[in-house]
């Protein structure tokens, strides 16, 4: 027996696997069969073989395939190694959550026992000595009320609702971001951003946020939207979606090609149909595998539509440019070269009102004094 001490063990666990219990399947590709690995516990009587081969199957094929590859291996190998790390980081978070429960529930027991002691020996001295002191517990019981609401609060949230464990991936509506749980205490948590980041909560706080696990779920369903053109053929769309389903049949641990689909999501402006690649993922997202999953994906659909020759480019939009019939080319020129006095001068211009005949006017028919401020200006 060797002890798995580090990733590299694991690693090592996952190729010894299959370099030892490998064969050939009926596509002439390397696999192994799980009965094989039956044989080998069987091979073995001593143990009780049933309870052990049951126990292996959940372990390397919880969804039933029947057929593992060297990369399955290896990431089931690595999750039976981080999943101890994480189980024993859990289990020490915990032995502090309850040294502080023990911590706070003794005190709280004291000064109960303290407070009915002194009311049945409450006489003479004593009795003074007891209203005092009530009055001052009075008074402090406003300083105290909101630290100890926090409390009560945290002990709730960390002990009845436990949205999370330490290793969960999580995501805290109000911050996109994912972060992953790190370590557990009463009145905080820490969170490890995928930017080396540290960030810490108030359990108090995130009593009223609404708080997604990645981890727990058992499946996860993920969309991979994809545009192409809209003189895109019936027979292009169906040799699309024969290539995603035999991506997704050659990764039967990965996807539950029974209940993946192709879509078309909408036709947008006339010009582009929009396509949303439905999978039915069997793992969680813990470890972020929807990402490189989703990558496969779309390069392959790239592959395939850059075969297929398909080309997307904008309809084509008539444009026509008409210039107002009562402008003519030159007065229009002659305005844009003109100073900005003389604008202001043949704005006044035209829109003055003479008055004929009245003394003092110029022959223009303007004041003569914005007559010479306009001279001035210009």
């Amino acid at each position: 027996d060797v002890a798995i001490r580090s990733k590299d063990d694991a690693i090592l666990l996952g190729h010894a696997l299959f370099n030892a219990h490998s064969s050939l399947n009926s596509q002439g590709h390397l696999h192994v069969p799980i009965t094989n690995l039956g044989k080998l516990v069987n091979s073995n009587p001593s143990k009780r073989s049933a309870d052990l081969f049951d126990a292996i199957r959940a372990i390397l094929d919880p969804n039933d395939v029947g057929s593992l590859d060297r990369q399955w291996l290896i990431n089931r190998s690595l999750k039976i190694y981080t999943e101890r790390r994480h189980l024993s980081r859990a289990l020490t978070d915990l032995d502090s959550l309850i040294s502080s429960l023990k911590t706070f529930l003794n005190a709280c027991i004291t000064l109960i026992v303290l407070i009915l002691i002194l009311i049945v020996y409450s006489t003479g001295v004593l009795e003074e000595l007891i209203v005092s002191i009530s009055a001052i517990l009075l008074g402090f019981s406003f300083i105290f009320a909101s630290p100890a609401q926090i409390i009560i609060t945290c002990f709730i949230f960390v002990f009845l609702r436990h949205p999370f464990d330490v290793s969960d991936r999580v995501v805290i509506r109000g911050d996109a971001n994912e972060l992953l749980v790190k370590q557990i205490s009463l009145l905080h948590t820490v969170f490890h951003h995928w930017n080396g980041k540290i960030v810490t909560y108030p359990n108090h706080v995130l009593f009223t946020s609404v708080i997604e696990n990645m981890k727990r779920p058992t499946w996860q369903i993920g969309l991979h939207p994809f545009m192409v053109p809209m003189h895109t053929t019936n027979a292009q769309l169906d040799e699309l979606e024969a290539t995603f389903f035999e991506h997704v049949r050659a990764h039967p641990n990965e996807f539950d090609a029974d209940l993946c689909h192709v879509q078309i999501y909408d036709i947008e402006d006339m010009e582009r149909i929009k396509l949303v690649f439905h999978t039915v993922q069997r793992t969680s997202w813990q470890n972020a595998e929807y990402l490189w999953r989703a990558t496969a994906i779309w390069r392959l659909i790239k592959a395939n539509i850059e075969e297929m020759g398909l080309e997307y480019s904008a309809l084509k939009q008539p444009v026509r440019l008409d210039e107002p019939e009562h402008v003519q080319p030159s007065q229009t020129a002659a305005q844009f070269s003109s100073t900005p006095g003389q604008l202001a001068q043949q704005h006044l211009l035209r829109h003055s009102v003479p008055y004929a005949g009245e003394p003092g006017l110029s022959p223009r028919g303007t004041s003569p004094r914005y007559s010479s401020y306009f001279d001035d200006l210009t």
